[in-house]
């Protein structure tokens, strides 16, 4: 011991005199001479200090370096030395306003054309705070969370009312749609000196039904016969059948029987 004593003391009197670290000196012999090399870094400063202090609280308080609120001591190995990192840590709050999106809600009408939508309420945003608190570590954002949140300003839900009804296209050309199509059997008939059975005489356009099937007063539009309207009846006009005005008898004689398809107009 009385050895490593005077080792340790010539040792000194070496590193003063050719100002080298003790520390250096000792692992240059192989002689462990107790003291430990720190690298201190506090607020990006670094300084190296041998002590043979191993309490690192005392080393910072002998450094008057203070360690506040959430700071914190980072310590690892870094080239056969202790790196001592002093973490200023401090939490900020901030608030952020966000818009809140509305719902949209969609009604379906039977009455208005496939493909026809209408917003009949208009939707609005709302509105909201968020409170985040955002954690720092030697000045730089390492965490964020949300803290508080409140709404200023609730959304208006948006309606839309879209259309059902199916619309069938008659003719290219025609510019007519029809709500239903009927595909029925199909006579003909001519001038009889009778009025029809809504009191007017027939004409072209004129077609007998049963009003069970197709209401008098319809509007229709007749696959090779063109538009008409239902204004006349027959006796043997039952169900799934209609009866078409032709001038003549040769007319009527040429039209025959046929399947042809009703389109019913709006």
């Amino acid at each position: 011991m009385k050895k490593i004593s005077w080792l340790v003391v010539i040792m000194c009197l070496t590193m003063i005199i050719f100002n080298q670290p003790l520390m250096k000196l000792g692992a240059s012999l192989n002689v462990d001479t107790g003291i430990t090399h720190y690298q201190l870094v506090v607020d990006g400063v670094k300084k190296d200090i041998y002590t043979f202090n191993k309490d690192i609280n005392e080393i910072l308080e002998k450094e008057e370096i203070e360690l506040k609120n959430k700071d914190y001591i980072a310590k690892n190995i870094v080239d056969k030395k202790t790196k001592i990192e002093v973490i200023r840590c401090h939490e900020e709050f901030i608030e952020e306003k966000q818009e809140i999106a509305y719902e949209k809600e969609v009604k379906y009408d039977k009455e208005i054309k496939k493909g026809v939508r209408n917003i009949v309420e208009q939707g609005e945003t709302g509105e909201k705070v968020i409170q985040y608190g955002v954690v720092y570590e030697n000045g730089k954002e390492k965490e964020r969370y949300v803290k508080d949140e409140k709404v200023i300003k609730e959304p208006k839900k948006e309606v839309i009312v879209e259309g059902q009804k199916e619309v069938i296209v008659v003719a290219s050309r025609s510019n007519l749609t029809a709500k239903q199509v009927l595909t029925m059997r199909s006579t003909a008939y001519t001038h009889t000196g009778n009025r029809t059975a809504t009191g007017t005489y027939p004409g072209v356009g004129t077609i007998a039904v049963d009003p069970r099937v197709i209401p008098l007063g319809t509007r229709v539009f007749v696959e090779g016969y063109g538009n008409a309207v239902a204004r006349d009846t027959g006796g043997a006009i039952k169900g799934n059948i209609i009866d078409v005005f032709l001038n003549s008898k040769g007319e009527c004689n040429k039209w025959g029987r046929r399947t042809v398809k009703v389109y019913i107009l709006d």
